[in-house]
C-alpha cells in the first residue's frame, strides 16, 4: 500500500513538472518573451496550484470518505475529458490545445489573454493534478497502515517525481519528442494517475486492521488541537525563504556570474532535493548538525557575495549552490519538524503552498519594482537567520523580570551600527593613498603588489588586484566578528543585515556607474571606465558601456579632444562586435554598397544602438527592442549613447525603436521589405528559442527583399549555434556563411594590431542564393567567411521541437549525452 500511494504521488509530481515547460514552449511563439507574459504564466501556475491545495483542504473536511472519492474522481474525469477533447478537436491532435485566437492583440496589457489561453489549454488538467500531494497523503492516513500515523514521508516521493522530470525533461523528453508528442505523454500519464488515484481511494475506503485487533477497538482519542496562528506563520516563513532564496540565487548566477543556458535547473533541483531529504525518515537527526553549520555557511556566503571574490566561474557556482543547499535544507528540516498531526495535514500543506507562492511573487513581481538592485537575495538570507533553531534554554522559564534584558537589548540595537562603522572604516582605510616610488598608491594596491610579487617569486603566475584586496579586507573582519554572535539570533541577524547594507550601499554608490536601473529583464548599468588605454593617446581615455549583469550590450568612446586628435571620428564609431573591420562590417558594407541611397535595415536588439553608425543620408534603420528601459538609455535628448542621434544628424532615417518581442512585432511589420535584417537579440548567452526556429526563419526571409541578407550574431561561450542556423537556412531554402574573428587570447588579453574597442565575435550571413554570398567568398582578411555543413542527424529546430543540449560545448553535457546514446553537434 505504501508503494501504491508513493507511486501515485510520484506520477502526479512528474506530470506537474512535465506540463509547465511543455506549455511554456507551446505558447512562446504566440506570446513572445515579454516579462508581463511570463510573470503572468508564473502567477497562473502558482495560483492554480494553490487552488488545488485549497480544494484538497476543503474536500477532506467532508466526513464521508466515499463522497470524497466520488467528487475527486469526477474532477479527474473532467480533466481527462478536456485532454481527449484536445486530441479530437485540434488540427495537430495535441492533447493540450493552445488557441492562437486567444493570443494578445495590440499593445495593451496581455494579462487577460494569457490567462485565458492557459486556462483553456491546461487549466482543468493542471488543477486536477495539483490536488494530489495533500489529498493522497490525507487518504493514506485513513488506510490503517502502520505508517499512516505519519504520512508526511510521501511528500518525499512527490518531490522525487518532480526532481526526476525536472532533470529528465531536457535530457530525455525534449531531445526525443516533439511538443505534440509530449502532450500525448502527458495525457497518458494523466489517465494512469486517474487509475492509481481510484486504487488509492479504494484502499482508503477499506482500512487495514489486523484480525487480532478486530475485537478490541482502540479507545477514543482526543482530537489534536488545531494549529495556532503562530504555527501557520512559521510554516509560511519556512516555505517562503527557500522559495525566495532559490529564485535569488538563480538570478545571481545567471546575471552576475555566468549566463549559462539551463543553469537555473541547478538551484531548482537542489530545492526539490532538500524537500526529499527533509521529509524522509531520519531527517530529524540532521537538525542539530544543520543548525550548527548554517551560521558558518551563511557567513561564508555573505563574505563571497560582499567581497566579490574573483574565483573561477565553476567555484563561484559551487559556492552559491552549496550554501543555498545547506540553508534550504536547514529550513525545510525545521518545516518537517514543525508538521502537525495528520488530522491537520491539508492545513499544513495549504500554508506551505502560500509561502512558496509569496516567495515566487516577491522575487518575480515585487522585487524588480521596489529594489534598484537584486537585494532580494540578501534579504532572504537575512530572514533565514531569524529562522535558525538555537539550543534549548539552560534554565527553566520564569515570570521574574530579567535584570540583564535591557542591557542585551541595548547591545542588540548597537550591533548593526557598530558593524556598519567597522565596514566603512575599513573601506576608508583601504582607499587611503601613500607615496611610493611609482607615485601615490592605495593601501589595497600596495598589498596586492606584495601578494603578486610573492607569487611570482615562488614561480606562480597568480596575482590579485587592489580593488579585490580592498573588498576582502573590508568585509572579511566583519564576517569573522559576526560569527561571535552565532548563538544570539537577533544579534547575528542584525550583524548579517549590516554587512549586506554596506555591500549594497557601495554598489549603488559605484562612482563608475552613470545610471543604474532595474526592469523585469534585469539590472541595466551605464558606466564609464576611466582606465582605457588607446594607442596614440597619452593617459587614460573614458570608455562608456551598457551592462546587463556580466554581459556587455554596447560601448562608445565619449567625445574627447585628445582621442579625436589621434583617432578622428572614433567617438562615433561602432565598437565591440559591431566594429567596421569585423564580420558585421562586411555585412553592412555589402548591403550599403548595393543600396547607397535608399538602404533599409532592420535590427533586432537595440543595445547601445551602435549599428546606426553605419547609416548615411537617405538610408533607414528600424530597431526592435523588448526592454523599454534600454530605449530610454539609448535614444532621445537624455540618451547616454549618441549613435542614434548622430545618425539622424547625418540625414539617416532612424525611427523610434519598436517596443516588443521581435518575432511578434516583425510579424506585424507592414512597411517595405528590408535590404538587411540583423538579429542580435540574445540575452547574455541564453537563447530565445522562438527566434531560432524554422517558423521564425521563414518570417525573417519574408521581411527581406529578393537580394536582401539576414545577419545573425551567434557569439556564445557555451553553445555552438552555427550548425543550428545552417540547418534552418537549408530548411528554408537559404544559403549561409560563417565568420569567426578572434581579438583576444585565452587570458582575454587584446591581441596585437586589434583596433581600439574591438572584440571577438562570430556572425553568420544568410541570403536567397549562392550569388548573394559572392562578396563574402572574396573576403581577403585572415578571418574568412566559411561554409557551414549541416551535421548528419541534426533536426532543424521548430516551434514543435528543439534540442538545446545537442549544441552545448560543455564536456560534461557531451559526456551525459554520449551515455544516453544521443549525438552532440558541436563543431
Amino acid at each position: 500500500m505504501r508503494a501504491l500511494f508513493a507511486a501515485t504521488l510520484f506520477c502526479s509530481a512528474s506530470l506537474l513538472f512535465l506540463v509547465q515547460p511543455m506549455v511554456g514552449k507551446m505558447v512562446l511563439p504566440y506570446l513572445g518573451g515579454s516579462p508581463a507574459v511570463w510573470n503572468t504564466c508564473m502567477v497562473f501556475f502558482q495560483a492554480v496550484l494553490l487552488l488545488g491545495y485549497l480544494y484538497s483542504h476543503r474536500l477532506t473536511s467532508l466526513g464521508n470518505q466515499k463522497l470524497q472519492l466520488v467528487i475527486h474522481l469526477g474532477v479527474l474525469t473532467v480533466g481527462a475529458s478536456a485532454l481527449v477533447g484536445g486530441l479530437l478537436l485540434t488540427a495537430d491532435h495535441a492533447a493540450v490545445p493552445v488557441l492562437s485566437a486567444l493570443a494578445p492583440a495590440g499593445d495593451g496589457l496581455p494579462v487577460l489573454n494569457v490567462l485565458a489561453m492557459l486556462a483553456v489549454a491546461i487549466g482543468l488538467p493542471f488543477f486536477a493534478v495539483s490536488t494530489s500531494a495533500p489529498l493522497l497523503q490525507k487518504w493514506f492516513g485513513a488506510t490503517g497502515h502502520p505508517s499512516a500515523k505519519d504520512p508526511y514521508f510521501l511528500y518525499a516521493a512527490s518531490n522525487a517525481g518532480s526532481l526526476l522530470f525536472l532533470l529528465g525533461y531536457p535530457l530525455l523528453v525534449e531531445p526525443t519528442l516533439r511538443v505534440v508528442e509530449q502532450t500525448w505523454l502527458f495525457a497518458g500519464g494523466f489517465v494512469l494517475l486517474l487509475g492509481l488515484t481510484a486504487l488509492c481511494g479504494r484502499a482508503a475506503l477499506r482500512p487495514l486492521r489486523p484480525p487480532t485487533l478486530m475485537a478490541e477497538a482502540p479507545p477514543p482519542t482526543v482530537a489534536p488541537p488545531p494549529p495556532s496562528k503562530k504555527d501557520k506563520f512559521r510554516w509560511l516563513l519556512l516555505a517562503f525563504v527557500p522559495s525566495s532564496l532559490m529564485l535569488g540565487v538563480t538570478t545571481h548566477l545567471t546575471t552576475d556570474i555566468a549566463a549559462i543556458p539551463l543553469l537555473w535547473v541547478v538551484p531548482l533541483s537542489l530545492y526539490l532535493l532538500t524537500f526529499i531529504v527533509a521529509f524522509s525518515k531520519g531527517a530529524e537527526r540532521l537538525r542539530p548538525l544543520l543548525n550548527s553549520a548554517a551560521p558558518i555557511v551563511i557567513l561564508l556566503l555573505v563574505f563571497v557575495i560582499s567581497s566579490e571574490l574573483p574565483l573561477p566561474i565553476g567555484l563561484l557556482i559551487l559556492a552559491h549552490t552549496a550554501a543555498y543547499f545547506v540553508i534550504a535544507l536547514t529550513l525545510h528540516t525545521e518545516l518537517a519538524a514543525a508538521r502537525p498531526h495528520p488530522a491537520h495535514l491539508t492545513t499544513f500543506y495549504l500554508w506551505v503552498s502560500v509561502g512558496g507562492v509569496i516567495g515566487g511573487a516577491f522575487n518575480g513581481l515585487l522585487a524588480p519594482l521596489v529594489f534598484p538592485l537584486p537585494f532580494e537575495y540578501g534579504a532572504a538570507v537575512v530572514v533565514a537567520c531569524t529562522l535558525l533553531r538555537r539550543g534549548e534554554p539552560t534554565h527553566a522559564p520564569t515570570t521574574e523580570p530579567d535584570p540583564k534584558a535591557g542591557m542585551r537589548l541595548m547591545v542588540d540595537v548597537a550591533v548593526p551600527g557598530l558593524m556598519i562603522m567597522l565596514c566603512m572604516g575599513l573601506r576608508f582605510l583601504m582607499l587611503q593613498k601613500f607615496a611610493t616610488g611609482d607615485g601615490p598608491k592605495e593601501i589595497g594596491d600596495l598589498i596586492a603588489d606584495g601578494i603578486t610579487g610573492a607569487c611570482r617569486f615562488s614561480g606562480l603566475s597568480w596575482g590579485v588586484g587592489g580593488g579585490t584586496v580592498g573588498l576582502l579586507l573590508t568585509f572579511g573582519p566583519p564576517c569573522v566578528l559576526a560569527f561571535v554572535f552565532a548563538d544570539r539570533p537577533v544579534r547575528f541577524t542584525l550583524a548579517v543585515l549590516a554587512i549586506f547594507f554596506v555591500h549594497y550601499y557601495l554598489q549603488i554608490r559605484n562612482p563608475a556607474a552613470l545610471v543604474t536601473t532595474r526592469t523585469y529583464f534585469g539590472v541595466l548599468i551605464v558606466q564609464e571606465d576611466g582606465k582605457r588605454k588607446v594607442p596614440g593617446v597619452d593617459g587614460d581615455v573614458k570608455f562608456r558601456q551598457l551592462m546587463h549583469g556580466t554581459t556587455l550590450h554596447g560601448s562608445q568612446f565619449p567625445p574627447d579632444p585628445a582621442l579625436e586628435a589621434a583617432h578622428p571620428g572614433l567617438s562615433g564609431e561602432p565598437l565591440m562586435y559591431y566594429h567596421r573591420t569585423g564580420p558585421v562590417g562586411d555585412v553592412f558594407g555589402d548591403t550599403l554598397a548595393r543600396h547607397p541611397s535608399d538602404a533599409r535595415v532592420g535590427m533586432v536588439g537595440l543595445g547601445a544602438g551602435a549599428t546606426a553608425a553605419y547609416m548615411q543620408k537617405g538610408q533607414s534603420i528600424t530597431f526592435y527592442e523588448i526592454d523599454p528601459k534600454v530605449v530610454e538609455l539609448v535614444d532621445g535628448p537624455k540618451a547616454h549613447f549618441t549613435f542614434l542621434n548622430d545618425a539622424r544628424e547625418r540625414g539617416a532615417i532612424v525611427t523610434r525603436p519598436v517596443i516588443g518581442d521581435a518575432r511578434l512585432t516583425l510579424a506585424k511589420h507592414v512597411g517595405p521589405a528590408y535590404h538587411l535584417l540583423i538579429l542580435d537579440a540574445f540575452s547574455s548567452d541564453a537563447i530565445p528559442l522562438h527566434l531560432m526556429t524554422v517558423e521564425a526563419m521563414k518570417l525573417y526571409a519574408e521581411r527581406i527583399t529578393d537580394d536582401g541578407l539576414i545577419g545573425i550574431h551567434i557569439s556564445n561561450r557555451f553553445m555552438d549555434l552555427a550548425p543550428v542556423v545552417a540547418s534552418l537556412a537549408k530548411e528554408c531554402g537559404l544559403t549561409c556563411r560563417l565568420r569567426m574573428e578572434k581579438c583576444e587570447n585565452d587570458n582575454l588579453k587584446t591581441l596585437p594590431d586589434t583596433p581600439p574597442g574591438k572584440t571577438s565575435s562570430t556572425w553568420m550571413v544568410l541570403g536567397r542564393s549562392e550569388d548573394a554570398m559572392a562578396t563574402f567568398d572574396r573576403h581577403p582578411g585572415p578571418f574568412k567567411w566559411e561554409r557551414v555543413d549541416v551535421p548528419d542527424g541534426l533536426r532543424p529546430w521548430t516551434d514543435d521541437y528543439a534540442d538545446v543540449l545537442s549544441v552545448m560545448k560543455s564536456p560534461e553535457v557531451k559526456w551525459v549525452r554520449r551515455v544516453l546514446g544521443q549525438p552532440s553537434f558541436v563543431r
